[in-house]
């Protein structure tokens, strides 16, 4: 929809480009143009950007080692178990957990990326892409702060 200054209609350079909210009732006639008002966008001043996460050194460093030692347990190339806890060890144990039905190559696994969600006590979501040799898995798990260390309690 372009918008022309009702003072001057003729005139055909249109109003600024801003978002306009626009009120359209459907009349007899048709549709009618109700109400029209700019958005207040003010608010954009006062914003400010989140700031970035900030975790635990030893919980950023334990999530970014579970990411890596659960792809390699998935693919073979490892026995052990990664540092898990609570439901984590139920979800592998019943085969549930987030990778139990994709076939990974046994092959060592490579970080890709991690990104994390903010802290709420002991806890923090994370959010992990890791490859094998044409291969590409991304996965969500929940890492806990227990008696232990940092563990991998859930996948979300």
């Amino acid at each position: 929809m372009v918008l022309r200054p009702a003072a001057n209609p003729s005139q055909t350079e249109p109003l600024k480009r801003r978002p306009y909210f626009c009120a359209l009732p459907y009349e007899q006639d048709g549709w009618q143009i109700a109400q029209l008002v700019p958005v207040d966008l003010s608010i954009d001043d006062h914003t400010q950007p989140p700031l970035g996460v900030v975790l635990p050194a030893a919980g950023a460093s334990a999530a970014r080692r579970f990411a890596v030692a659960y792809v390699n347990y998935r693919a073979g190339v490892t026995r052990s178990l990664p540092a898990i806890a609570g439901a984590a060890r139920q979800a592998i144990a019943q085969g549930t957990d987030s990778l139990a039905q994709t076939r990974i190559p046994r092959e060592r696994a490579v970080l890709e990326s991690i990104s994390y969600g903010p802290p709420t006590g002991g806890e923090f979501a994370a959010t992990a892409t890791v490859t094998v040799p044409g291969q590409r898995e991304t996965f969500s798990f929940l890492m806990v702060r227990s008696a232990a260390g940092w563990v991998c309690g859930a996948f979300l």
